[in-house]
């Protein structure tokens, strides 16, 4: 397994040293990390090539499953260039975007569409995982940027749906719902 991620938590590291690529053995997990900042469409593309050059050229599965929500450096509420904003979005950007938006649902469709070029150029079948949300499927004026990009990933997955018959390539989402964080 290859994540790609801005950084490793503690357990992850840990489960990194525990199954180092390459496998020990035939049959065996093993987990590559690389360094990755899922807005850049360069460190994706690299991303993408890390992948290739571990498993021989063959990818199988593609999960794009970073995500946010509505922190305040990206938020509907914490616009950028007001006074006092908590905002990290540039304010000035010939192209604007917020994070929120760039890491919720644009790196899911750059990504995939990275996956797609691949598996349908070299005629090989290929799975698309993403992770949506229940929050795709329900609105609320608290954090409108993230329930946005979820029913975006939503739409996103339901659109191209169609490529098992057409292209071999499956496409599935998960949407969960509100998860208890820490030790249980």
């Amino acid at each position: 397994m290859l994540v790609g991620d801005l950084a490793l938590n503690p357990q992850a590291e840990e489960l990194a040293k525990a199954y180092p690529h390459p496998p020990s053995g035939e049959g065996r997990a093993s987990l590559s990390f690389h360094k990755t900042d899922v807005t850049s469409w360069k460190q994706l593309s690299s991303l993408w090539e890390k992948a290739l050059s571990l498993f021989d050229g063959r990818v199988d599965i593609v999960v794009p499953g970073a995500g946010v929500y509505d922190p305040p450096f990206s938020s509907f509420w914490h616009p950028p260039g007001v006074e006092g904003s908590p905002s990290k979005d540039p304010v000035d950007a010939d192209v604007g975007a917020y994070a929120t938006i760039s890491i919720n649902l644009v790196h899911p469709i750059r990504l995939a569409q990275i996956a797609i070029g691949h598996w349908t150029t070299k005629k090989v079948p290929g799975n698309l995982l993403f992770v949506s949300s229940i929050a795709g499927h329900i609105a609320a004026i608290g954090t409108p940027l993230y329930y946005s990009s979820k029913a975006g990933v939503h739409n996103f997955v339901r659109s191209i749906g169609g490529m098992r018959q057409r292209l071999g390539i499956r496409v599935m989402a998960i949407a969960p719902g509100i998860a208890r964080v820490g030790d249980y």
